[in-house]
């Protein structure tokens, strides 16, 4: 019966893919630093910072971390996708009604908080995707490479065609910085509905991010590492050469390359083989003894995922726009190198503390609350 449906308990949950939630959340956050305090992301890169410890850090964030960490956290949406659709009930309506939801949080995420919102793109990615989520196996692996291929030619047309239609000159980065400083909280939010919607030409990509994340779910292939230890060696052995020879050859490149052709190139190709990578190199190190135990603080922050990422941003606005403290273009990547561990860990501590007395994080209990139509378990004891 619908009405009987649960959450899946939290001793039934994988601890491995919980701790790359948290991975990935880190990630993301790492990225997103650039883009909090400055107009880094919005720039030719290493135009905007005058300092070499600023240029270097910003070089070792978009080498190692810009496009790589967005697709694993797509990924594992589609894993949770593939675990909710084994079990016997039928569970699509409710997962219907999870990502339904997931819009609105979106919405007032990317509308009254900051531009560069991932979860109305992921909702609407994950709505879509039921609807082939009961597809066979072929069927999928056929159809998400014809995506990719199609997303390839169209996205390597438009930028050669188009030119640079992404890279700022340097009146509009001063124009950033004089509006995010000094802009008043209406000011930025009328600022915003134009950006929410340039951000929704990422929608098709993540789709088929979480296709890959549905056949990978399907396999049970990041729930239990150790029983996929061959094939985890034989697509390291694979993907891991070729994410450092697409990312030396950016990172070699960044002094000398025009915004459009470079983000196609990190977003396209480099940072999803490195997200890879990252994913099944983590998965080889949890199947070793005793390693998930070392990882459990990383897995608490997963757990608290969608939580976290609101927090970063409530924390990072307030530090940087200017209805808050106004650092905003004043704070180079090196800085926000130390400020993105000192958040970080910092939910590490609070999300260990919550979960010894809460089943849920405050956003996923209202979450799957509204999800499963009614209210669920908060406290425990």
């Amino acid at each position: 019966m619908l009405g009987r449906l649960g959450p899946i308990p939290p001793t039934a949950r994988s601890l491995s893919i919980d701790i790359l939630r948290g991975l990935a959340l880190f990630g993301i956050l790492l990225v997103n630093m650039l883009d909090f305090a400055g107009p880094t992301l919005r720039a030719v890169p290493m135009t905007v910072w005058e300092s070499p410890v600023d240029q270097m850090a910003e070089w070792f964030v978009r080498v190692f971390a810009e496009g790589a960490f967005a697709p694993i956290f797509a990924c594992l949406l589609g894993v949770g996708i593939a675990i909710q659709l084994r079990t016997k009930e039928n569970r699509r309506p409710m997962l219907f009604r999870r990502y339904a939801w997931l819009v609105p949080i979106g919405l007032v995420h990317a509308l009254c908080l900051w531009r560069g919102d991932i979860l109305l793109v992921y909702a609407f990615a994950a709505l879509a995707l039921l609807a082939f989520a009961l597809r066979t196996t072929r069927f999928l692996f056929r159809f998400v490479t014809v995506l990719f291929l199609v997303l390839t030619t169209f996205f390597l047309f438009l930028v050669l065609s188009v030119g640079d239609p992404v890279g700022a000159n340097f009146t509009v980065v001063l124009e950033l910085v004089q509006l995010y400083s000094s802009g008043t909280y209406f000011d930025l939010l009328s600022a915003r509905f134009p950006e929410l919607m340039e951000g929704l030409i990422f929608l098709p990509v993540v789709f088929g991010w979480i296709i890959i994340g549905l056949l990978l779910g399907r396999f049970g292939f990041l729930e239990v590492p150790v029983l996929h230890l061959p094939r985890l060696r034989q697509l390291v052995l694979i993907l891991l050469p070729a994410a450092i020879l697409f990312k030396a050859l950016y990172g070699f490149l960044l002094l000398d390359w025009t915004v459009g052709l470079g983000l196609f190139f990190t977003y396209g190709f480099a940072g999803p083989l490195l997200g890879a990578s990252y994913m099944f190199v983590f998965m080889l190190v949890l199947a070793s003894p005793g390693a998930e135990d070392r990882f459990v603080p990383l897995a608490a922050v997963g757990r608290m995922a969608l939580s976290n990422y609101l927090a970063q941003t409530l924390i990072a606005v307030t530090i940087f726009h200017g209805y808050g403290l106004g650092f905003y273009g004043k704070i180079g990547p090196a800085l926000g190198l130390l400020i993105t561990l000192v958040i970080f860990a910092l939910q590490i501590i609070i999300s260990i503390w919550w979960l010894r007395r809460f089943y849920f994080g405050p956003v996923e209990w209202l979450w799957r609350s509204l999800s499963y139509r009614r209210p669920q378990p908060f406290f425990k004891g």
